[in-house]
């Protein structure tokens, strides 16, 4: 084959790959130049996720109008002169590619008037290249807009999430700036739904009020600022308490000298700050910066500048976790475990605790476990790989249990034919559940509890993105749920099952896992009901509610694992008991 250069139209396309994957993409890039610019307001504005239509307007100082057309030139910048220059870097962008990479995948409009020139710019281009320009009247700052996401790029169009899930990762981008930036007065719009607008008034207390609401806010403590005896790094911001928690980690926000980071690093070393205090499968929130001497970061790693490289990795890391435990510390009080009793699987209203303890037995040497798990280490089952085999394959039902009692009110002993069964007895009833659940939700009849008062849910912007799209499973699943302004939701019916328990709870388990496909989705969602109206792991069961229990989980058509891919269960057979007792031969 002849060796060509390609044209610029496809070296545009190419390139911008790097730096724009999705309509938050786009966004972030225009966030950051927009901070860049001195900007003190910023309105973000979104279509059908950004798929149709991206909007930021500013009013930071504009671009002259000599400098618009080679703004749009790849590798064009006004933050660097030379590369010694990112050893002093103090802006977010650098790297002079983000207007160039969205006008290749977009049709981009960029108005612009500085605060020297009387008269503003409005430029067009499609394609790439520059179809129109001319002057506006216009107030100083920039807007750009972006149109047509991907239509000369199918291929990456169709790689695309939901509407609605792209609009959630829009609202995370926004909200970890104005998490970042609370002296910038920031606002977010979804197809003509304003779901986040800050105070800009500079307080981080206030910022994480609009994020997150004032309930989650009132668990915020203030960080000590850390401070290096030399002055080039330091550590501020503000954690939750161990008493509130969320399923996943996505609430921990860590910035580098102002720009979020998506570094799992860092989040696990905040994360360690909270071994102890918060149970396994918990996660805490938090907003935390560090600022560090620019020679001693490099954040050239990737186009999308999301991480960063410490030139004392161990220091940084550990000088996070020593500032966030010292101060999380100081207000936690140990996790304490209901021992109070219930009847028929009646369950006091507690958060749900997933304990991964090490049982009492040597896994490896003397358990023989279900099929699936035949030995502690084994990689637990996803959902994806339960539905791959056949249903008759992975039943196994269990023989005819004689209950023996309990042990530290977590485990449940039985005695089986010719073994000895260790039990967990939230995993058992979690499994029995739902498949109960499941059952009725396939023959679509998901019994329904109306509340006495509509509850009045307030969500973050990116869950209530979220949420929208979840309505119609939701209520299939016997949730009675609207939207109640513009990231208000009213909660009027609850499915029956969730009575006495903390149903709240369950939707900001659902909500911390936006993106789910649509079957996967439904798996998490019963799960996570199922999960909240289980026996509690440590609660105290009498020996009928121990017996109803397992006459309950020999029923079960998957005994052996939980709904998330847990063992349920250990055996110890018979045979390896006399062989430790040296009762055989």
């Amino acid at each position: 084959m002849t060796i060509r250069l390609l044209d610029d139209a496809v070296i545009g396309r190419i390139a911008a790959g790097e730096v724009i994957e999705r309509p938050a993409s786009i966004v972030k890039e225009l966030v950051e130049n927009s901070i860049d610019a001195g900007a003190d307001s910023i309105e973000v504005r979104i279509e059908n996720g950004g798929i149709d239509l991206i909007e930021v307007n500013d009013n930071g100082c504009g671009i002259r109008k000599d400098e618009v057309p080679v703004a749009f030139q790849r590798h064009a910048t006004s933050k660097i002169r030379s590369f010694d220059d990112m050893q002093e870097l103090v802006t977010l962008g650098f790297r002079g590619e983000a207007l160039p990479s969205i006008a290749a995948v977009c049709d981009t409009v960029l108005e612009t008037r500085s605060r020297d020139e009387e008269f503003g710019t409005r430029i067009t281009l499609n394609d790439g290249q520059i179809v129109r320009q001319e002057s506006i009247p216009r107030q100083p700052g920039t807007m750009i807009t972006a149109s047509k996401l991907f239509a000369q790029v199918p291929v990456r169009l169709k790689f695309l999430s939901a509407p609605t899930t792209e609009a959630a990762q829009v609202a995370r981008i926004v909200t970890q700036y104005a998490l970042s930036y609370p002296e910038i007065k920031f606002k977010y719009s979804s197809s003509g739904k304003t779901l986040l607008e800050t105070t800009g008034d500079g307080s981080l207390t206030n910022a994480i009020v609009s994020v997150f609401g004032a309930d989650s806010a009132s668990n915020f403590l203030p960080l000590e600022t850390y401070v290096s005896e030399d002055g080039k790094f330091a550590i501020s911001g503000m954690v939750t308490s161990a008493a509130i928690s969320r399923s996943t980690n996505k609430q921990i926000s860590v910035f580098v000298n102002r720009r979020w980071t998506n570094m799992n690093r860092l989040v696990y070393a905040v994360e360690l700050a909270y071994q102890g205090m918060l149970m396994t499968g918990r996660h805490p929130m938090a907003v935390i910066n560090i600022q560090i001497d620019p020679e001693l970061v490099d954040v050239n790693i990737h186009p999308s500048k999301n991480e960063v490289k410490f030139h004392d990795e161990r220091y940084v890391f550990a000088a996070l976790t020593k500032t966030v435990r010292a101060t999380v510390a100081e207000t936690s009080v140990p996790v304490s475990i209901s021992t109070q009793g219930f009847a028929g699987f009646d369950m006091p209203k507690t958060e749900d605790h997933h304990y991964t303890e090490k049982p009492f037995i040597q896994p490896k040497t003397i358990i023989q476990s279900g099929p699936r798990y035949v030995q502690e280490d084994t990689k637990p089952v996803s959902f994806d790989e339960q539905e791959a085999v056949p249903k008759q394959a992975m039943q196994q039902l269990l023989p005819v249990l004689n209950v023996i009692g309990q042990y530290k009110t977590c485990y449940i002993i039985a005695e089986g034919p010719d073994s000895l069964y260790v039990i967990d007895q939230h995993a058992a009833h979690e499994r029995v559940r739902f498949e109960q659940v499941m059952k009725e939700y396939k023959e679509h009849k998901c019994s329904s509890q109306p509340l006495l008062d509509p509850e009045i849910l307030n969500l973050t912007p990116q869950q209530a993105s979220y949420l929208t799209e979840l309505i119609p499973t939701l209520q299939e699943v016997g949730f009675d749920i609207s939207p109640f302004g513009e990231k208000d939701f009213a909660v009027r019916a609850i499915p029956a099952i969730l009575i006495g328990r903390d149903w709240r709870q369950v939707f900001k388990d659902i909500l911390d896992r936006e993106g789910s496909k649509a079957d996967d989705f439904i798996h998490r969602l019963m799960a996570t009901v199922a999960c909240h109206s289980a026996v509690r792991f440590g609660q105290k069961l009498n020996m009928d509610e121990m017996k109803e229990l397992i006459r309950l989980l020999e029923k079960a058509e998957m005994p052996h694992t939980c709904p998330h891919g847990r063992p349920v269960m250990i055996t110890i057979p018979e045979q390896r008991l006399l062989r430790e007792f040296g009762r055989l031969g």
